[in-house]
């Protein structure tokens, strides 16, 4: 599992990395530009910070969901109340007046 992690952390780190070129000049007009860009040096930083954040959140769901998967197969499933035989009904005889 460790070597998919990996490989999927450089595929993202690189896509990130090719992408950011492309966002960056996707908005030249200094109206879109702003006070702030992706170019800097700060802004690849937190796209970088954030893409890994987010790869890590997914590891660490998916671990916790194989392990609850584990826990909940090794759980024997035995009923929480254990009900009587049931009787045959008995109905009462008709009465005539």
């Amino acid at each position: 599992m460790r070597g998919r992690s990996a490989a999927l952390g450089v595929v993202v780190g690189t896509v990130s990395a090719l992408a950011t070129t492309g966002v960056a000049s996707a908005g030249t007009s200094a109206a879109a530009l702003g006070t702030s860009s992706v170019d800097t040096p700060v802004g690849v930083a937190a796209v970088a910070f954030g893409v890994v954040g987010l790869v890590a959140g997914l590891v660490r769901r998916r671990r916790a969901a194989v392990v609850r998967a584990r826990e909940e197969s090794a759980v024997a499933v035995e009923p929480a109340v254990v009900l009587p035989v049931a009787q045959p009904v008995i109905e009462p005889a008709p009465t005539t007046a």
